[in-house]
C-alpha cells in the first residue's frame, strides 16, 4: 500500500480510539429529549435578569388635598396572656392552708323546718330564800322555733309549786313558793352535725307571771293575825338555761334542762332552781 493509504488507515483507528465518533451527552439540568440552548436563548435570559434585577418604579405621590391613609389600630383588647399550671408541691410539703370548713347543717327536724315541740317537761324545783328553802315539782309545756342551724327561740308556760322544809314552816304557808308564768328565751345549740345525737345548748330570757313568796321562805317575821303570810307579786324575772338534747331520730328526743331564775322581793333575794325532763317532737 501507498503511504497516502497507511496515513488514512491511521487517522481512522485515533478517532475510534479516542470515542469522538459518539454522540455527546446532553448539558447538565437539561432533559435528554430537549434541545441545548441556542446564542439566542441566552441572550432572551440574560435580557430577562436584567430586568428583574431592576429597581420598582415609585408609588404614584396622591393628589395634593387627599386625606392621609389612616394607620391601623393595634388589636384591642389584646390576647390573652397564655395561662400556665401551677406547678404540684412535692409530695413531702404539707399544705398550710386554712382547712377545709364543717359541711352546712340545716334545721332541726324530720322535715327540717326547725319546729320543736316538748309535750309535757315534768321535773324538780327549789326555792332558795334568805332562812329557808322550799322543794316542790316544775311542770312546763313549749316549743322551739328554729332561726337558723344552731339558734332558736323557747316558748314556754310553766307552773312551780315548792313548800318549806323546815318543820318551823312546814305546817304554815310562810315557807311555800308557788308560780305561774310564761317564759320566752333565746337558745343557742351547740351544733356541728346535722345528724347529732347529743347537742349541748345555753338560753337566756326573761320569766315573766304571777309569784307568791311566803314569809318565812324570805327571812321575814310572821305577819300579824288576819293577815296573809306570803307575798303575791307580778313581773319579770331575769333567767338563764343550760343542758343536753338527746335525739337518737330526726324526729323524737328528750330535752334535760336546768333553769335558773332571780327574784328580789322585799328587800331579799330568791333563787328558783329546776331541773326537767321533757319528751321532743322536731319537725
Amino acid at each position: 500500500m501507498s503511504g497516502a493509504t497507511w496515513r488514512t488507515a491511521a487517522a481512522i483507528a485515533i478517532v475510534l480510539a479516542s470515542g469522538a465518533w459518539r454522540t455527546p451527552a446532553p448539558p447538565a439540568g437539561t432533559a435528554s429529549g430537549s434541545p441545548a440552548p441556542t446564542a439566542d436563548d441566552s441572550a432572551n435570559a440574560g435580557g430577562a435578569t436584567g430586568s428583574a434585577s431592576a429597581e420598582p418604579s415609585p408609588a404614584p405621590t396622591p393628589p395634593s388635598g387627599a386625606p392621609a391613609p389612616a394607620e391601623l389600630a393595634p388589636p384591642w383588647p389584646p390576647p390573652p396572656y397564655p395561662q400556665y399550671a401551677a406547678p404540684s408541691a412535692p409530695p413531702w410539703i404539707v399544705p398550710t392552708g386554712p382547712a377545709a370548713g364543717p359541711a352546712s347543717v340545716r334545721k332541726a327536724g324530720f322535715f327540717h323546718r326547725g319546729l320543736n315541740i316538748d309535750l309535757l317537761a315534768l321535773g324538780a324545783s327549789q326555792a332558795i330564800g334568805a332562812r329557808d328553802t322550799a322543794v316542790g315539782i316544775m311542770l312546763g309545756h313549749g316549743m322551739e322555733i328554729d332561726l337558723g342551724p344552731r339558734l332558736a327561740v323557747r316558748l314556754t308556760l310553766q307552773i312551780a309549786a315548792a313548800g318549806g322544809a323546815s318543820r318551823a314552816n312546814e305546817d304554815t304557808d310562810s315557807g311555800t313558793f308557788v308560780g305561774a308564768y310564761f317564759a320566752p328565751a333565746l337558745v343557742y345549740r351547740f351544733r356541728h352535725a346535722e345528724r347529732q345525737h347529743w347537742i349541748p345548748f345555753a338560753s337566756a330570757g326573761v320569766d315573766a307571771g304571777t309569784y307568791s313568796f311566803g314569809r318565812g321562805l324570805l327571812g321575814l317575821p310572821p305577819a300579824t293575825a288576819g293577815h296573809g303570810q306570803d307575798f303575791i307579786r307580778s313581773g319579770p324575772a331575769p333567767a338563764l338555761g343550760a343542758g343536753l338534747l338527746f335525739s337518737p331520730t330526726r324526729i323524737i328526743g328528750l330535752r334535760l334542762a336546768i333553769d335558773y331564775a332571780y327574784f328580789y322581793v322585799a328587800h331579799t333575794s330568791l333563787h328558783l332552781l329546776s331541773e326537767t325532763i321533757a319528751l321532743r317532737i322536731s319537725l
